[in-house]
């Protein structure tokens, strides 16, 4: 909950900039999966490593935007 105050953003502020994030890389899989499609057989390795690369981040995203969210669920109840 430190590391929440220690932001200069406002709660509000962060929970949309993470939701951001969270959509761009959706996309951005999306995209690399479209290309996917048409993609030689060369192609598709590398394309699989980057889906795999974005996925990762696309899952901390989430896991940060989870523990934020919770936290800041606490820091209002109080």
């Amino acid at each position: 909950m430190e590391r929440m105050f220690e932001s200069k953003e406002e709660p509000y502020e962060l929970c949309i900039n993470l939701q951001k994030k969270i959509v761009e890389k959706r996309d951005r899989i999306q995209d690399i999966k479209n290309f996917l499609e048409s993609a030689k057989e060369d192609e598709r390795a590398v394309l699989n490593e980057e889906i795999s690369k974005e996925l990762e981040i696309l899952n901390s995203l989430k896991a940060d935007f989870l523990r934020f969210s919770t936290e800041l669920l606490i820091w209002i109840r109080l």
